[in-house]
């Protein structure tokens, strides 16, 4: 688990949960790699949660559907519900009310492409937060767009419509991650945006190829990955 304190990870929180959930006196063993940097605002601490949730699902109550998890998952983080329900989601209130983009059995649309590059700047999200009054989204048009453009899986027109009510902040407190941001827009990104409270800052392309070509444009030594969203589950 690193250098945090097992009282504090996630994933031993999540662990708790589910022995309650569950009620079982059982115990496990979890084994975390890390591959999403700490501090980047890339949800990687509530995706181990997530997983930790689903595992322990499968391994101590596996005839209880895993979207059952998802109210009680929200006392643990607030993008913890939507890890665990899966797929393109719209996300309202404090996270905990979560409505799939699709529906079963509809038709899904491809998903995007996008490069993410990390500045190596782990960042507080309490800090951030303290130091905004923040509308992530606009539940009107930019969010009703926004939605459209993942239904019919047209990353120009999303691109038109994302919006990050924290990345001012962030940028104004952490110079480094806007110099990321301007690398991905002169690398040829259709558009770029903060990813969640930060320090990581995401592009989106046209394609795989183009993700790649992006990709090759960014400083030396620039921690990056190219990925694709997947809409219908993960």
């Amino acid at each position: 688990l690193g250098n945090c304190p097992p009282e504090k990870n996630l994933a031993v929180k999540a662990a708790w949960l589910m022995k309650d959930l569950c009620g079982t006196d059982k115990g496990c063993h979890i084994h975390i790699v890390k591959r999403v940097p700490i501090g980047a605002g890339m949800a990687g601490g509530s995706a181990d949660a997530a997983g930790t949730m689903e595992a322990l699902r499968a391994l101590w109550m596996p005839e209880v559907e895993r979207k059952t998890l998802v109210e009680p998952s929200a006392m643990l983080g607030s993008d913890i519900p939507g890890l665990l329900y899966g797929g393109a989601i719209l996300m309202e209130g404090r996270g905990e009310i979560v409505t799939p983009i699709f529906q079963p059995g509809e038709r899904v649309a491809k998903g995007f492409w996008l490069v993410v590059a990390f500045p190596r700047v782990a960042i507080s999200t309490k800090k951030v937060y303290e130091n905004c009054i923040p509308c992530l989204t606009d539940r009107s048009k930019i969010c009703d767009n926004a939605i459209n453009s993942v239904r019919e899986g047209d990353v120009r027109a999303a691109c038109r419509y994302i919006f990050n009510g924290l990345q001012d902040t962030v940028f104004n407190q952490y110079p480094e991650t806007k110099c990321f941001y301007t690398a991905l827009g002169n690398g040829g990104a259709l558009s770029q945006m903060l990813s969640g409270s930060g320090s990581a800052v995401f592009g989106l392309a046209e394609s795989k190829e183009h993700a790649l070509e992006i990709q090759s444009r960014l400083p030396e030594g620039t921690w990056s990955k190219v990925v694709e969203t997947l809409p219908d589950s993960v």
